[in-house]
């Protein structure tokens, strides 16, 4: 961990977004541009952000249909500064897909069922 005052600082932000009713893109964008230019680790970064968002945009009910090397071209272009919000948030609305509330549901039952065993 390199800067974990950063990083709170980071999710907090995130959070702040959400609870405004910030439109879930937005928020990912924000997530995404945080964590790809901010270094609160010594390495993953990029790969961090990545994770976020996708893990964000999941517990809301959406998947993040791009995998890290499909990604990684623009997470680089963020993580230089080379896009802005509104260019992230064109890049991410045609990557996600909605899942809705059940398959999630549905999926962290399977997995707390399959803890149980």
């Amino acid at each position: 961990m390199r800067d974990e005052g950063g990083l709170y600082h980071s999710v907090s932000k995130v959070l702040s977004k959400i609870d405004k009713g910030t439109r879930l893109l937005d928020v990912a964008a924000i997530a995404y541009h945080d964590f790809a230019t901010r270094h609160h680790f010594n390495d993953g970064n990029k790969r961090f952000s990545h994770v976020f968002a996708k893990m964000l945009l999941f517990n809301d009910g959406f998947h993040l249909t791009s995998s890290y090397p499909q990604a990684l071209p623009i997470i680089v272009k963020i993580a230089s500064g080379q896009l802005s919000h509104a260019q992230i948030c064109e890049w991410l609305e045609p990557n996600i897909t909605e899942l809705g509330r059940r398959p999630v549901a549905e999926f962290f039952e399977k997995i707390e069922e399959d803890l149980r065993k």
